[in-house]
Parts: structure tokens; sequence; C-alpha cells
């Protein structure tokens, strides 16, 4: 192994436990299949009509926030399980109508590792609150992800293939409180099999065409709820440049190296305890379930990070909304205007999550 590969499988030793990569390839031949592609995202309020004008004309500051009370928007969700209080409903109190429209969102979640060493992960995220048959559901798409330690950092470099979430929100029927419920979604795989798999669970069938990375004719039908690995047929490139799933790129940042990782997650994550603030902004703890994946690497023998630790009680992963005033918003103008959005400093490490 050269310098800069050792270098690079230590700044991604800091992201994770060291564990050998094992992505599992078949050597059959044969020819091409077909697999499904991820799903895009139309930020528009196309379920029903907004309690912000949606007819409004986009402007170039149509991502601008409202001013803000200092004390509210600093204000924190401190409850000890951050769970809601008393039963939660699908139906609407008359406060939730705020809710509806357009937000941009960012999360800080943290987890854990056995040796004590925090990551902490970064989601810049848009959010539609829709009004839908049976209540209120808000359909979301990634924008842009970033994990770190005190040591590297790791960024998803195209985020634009990422799927909708679509979540049902719930309220407490004793406090102005909701929270989320919903399906986990795929990114970078799919647990749905391609048609080319059907009837053939356990087999090894001809291959999608787009599965460019797999050097066999061949690849692997498993079951629904199998780990997805190098040779699944149920992995895409949803960011179209040859490797499966997504391109995480590593940079050390105490310690010198790079590296590509190709991977993806499933998240089942959900807010919990959403408060809707005065100015309409608002804060959310998140009960962090996200499962990640690693299908390869670059530079060849880097470490497996997919394990980074346990998640972090939802008390201490919080995540804020901020009303946007385009009713059809796009990834670009929120990231462009982050530091306006959300002028405080993302949350900082805490000491320790556990034990």
């Amino acid at each position: 192994m050269s310098l800069h590969q050792t270098l690079a499988c230590v700044a991604l030793a800091a992201l994770g436990a060291c564990s050998d990569p094992s992505y599992r390839m078949p050597a059959d031949d044969g020819v091409e299949g077909d697999a499904g592609d991820a799903s895009t995202f139309p930020l528009r309020n196309d379920d029903a009509g907004s309690g912000r004008d949606a007819a409004k004309t986009p402007t170039d500051s149509a991502v601008t926030p409202p001013a803000r009370d200092a004390e509210v928007a600093d204000a924190k969700v401190d409850e000890p399980d951050a769970e809601d209080v008393g039963p939660r409903t699908l139906i609407v109190p008359p406060w939730a109508e705020r809710m509806l429209g357009p937000y941009a969102s960012r999360a800080s979640l943290f987890r854990q590792d056995e040796y004590g060493t925090i990551t902490r992960g970064t989601l810049i995220r848009l959010h539609q609150f829709v009004v839908a048959e049976g209540g209120l559901v808000v359909r979301s798409k990634l924008c842009q992800y970033r994990a770190s330690t005190t040591l590297a950092e790791i960024t998803l470099l195209d985020p634009t293939g990422a799927p909708e979430q679509t979540q049902n929100v719930l309220f407490s029927d004793v406090e102005e409180r909701w929270s989320t419920d919903g399906p986990p979604v795929q990114y970078g795989f799919t647990r749905a099999l391609p048609k080319v798999c059907e009837g053939k669970v356990g087999e090894s069938v001809n291959k999608p065409a787009t599965q460019v990375w797999n050097t066999s004719a061949k690849c692997r039908c498993p079951e629904v709820d199998e780990e997805p690995l190098l040779d699944d047929c149920r992995l895409l490139d949803p960011d179209q440049d040859g490797h499966p799933g997504f391109t995480f790129h590593l940079m050390g940042t105490a310690l010198i190296g790079e590296a590509d990782v190709f991977g993806g997650y499933e998240s089942a994550s959900q807010a919990v305890n959403g408060q809707l603030r005065a100015d309409g902004t608002m804060r959310a703890n998140v009960r962090a379930a996200d499962a990640n994946y690693q299908f390869d690497c670059q530079p060849a023998g880097c470490t497996n990070i997919a394990v980074l630790g346990k998640w972090c009680p939802s008390s201490i992963n919080t995540i804020d909304f901020v009303p946007l005033t385009d009713a059809a918003p796009s990834c670009e103008s929120v990231v462009a205007e982050l530091g306006t959005l959300f002028p405080s400093a993302i949350a900082d490490y805490p000491p320790r999550c556990f034990q």
C-alpha cells in the first residue's frame, strides 16, 4: 500500500470503526438486464393550497427568512426523552395550519463509537408541508450531507439523485407539538427487486446495463431484508458516475489523506417533539435510525466506515426549519443562502452521549 493510501485509510478510520472491506462480487458471465432508478423531487405544493401565497412569483430573495426574535430563535428543545406528550393523531389542529408551505432545514445528528469518538452529521434539506388525504404530510429532499469528526470530514458529492421522502405529520392532542412517521427510504439502492429478479430470489441473473462497476455479467437477487452488497441487483448509480450508490469524498482535517467512498444508506429517522415558533420557524428533535452501507472505495484497501457507532439520544439530535417565501424553491438557492437562512453556528460535538 502506498503512503497516500495508508494516510487515506487513517483518515477513513477516524470516521468509524476499522474493519477489512468485503465487497462481494460474483464471477459468472451473462447479458444485460434492467433495474429501477432513484426518484426526482419537484418541490411544488401540488397536493393542496398553502397557508402562504403559493402563487407568488419566485424572486432572487425568495429564500430570505423573516426577522426572528433572538430569544425564540435560540430556544432549545430540552425534553429529557424528546418525545411528544400524549397520544398522537393525524387530525390537524388549527394552530398547525401555519405549518403549510416550503421550508429549508438543517439537522445536526450525532453518534458515538465504542472508543468514545463522536461523529456529527449535518444535513440540509428542502421540505413541503402539504394537506393530503387523511391529514398533513411532509415531502423532503436532501440537498447537502456532511459527516465529520475532529480528524476528518466526508461529503456527499452530488445529492441531486436522492429520492424524495414522504412522512405523515402527527400531533399531540394535549400540547402544540408534532412528530413525523413514515416508511424508511433508501439512498443508493432499493429494497424492491428489479424485474429481472422476479421469481429468482437467491439466484444470479444477468446484471442491469447500468451496473458498469460490476466486472461480472451477473448480479445477485437477494432477500428483501438482506444487506446490500457490491454484487446486489438492487444497487443504483443515482449520481451517474459509474460507481455503485452515491459517492462520498473523505478528506482528513487533522490528518493528510483523501478517499472516495461509494455507498448508500437507509433512513428511518423521524422528527419528534416538534415546536412551531411565533416567527414561523420550527425546531424538533430527531430519533435517528439510519443504517449506512459501503459498497466500494478508492484507493483500494480503504477501511469500511459504514459502522460509525451508536446514535446519540434524540434529545441531542436537532433539526431547525426555516420557512421559504418561494413556493417552488430549489436546493441550489437554499445552499447558496445557507449563511442567511441559518446564521447560527452548527451544533458543537457533545462531550459524550454514553458512558
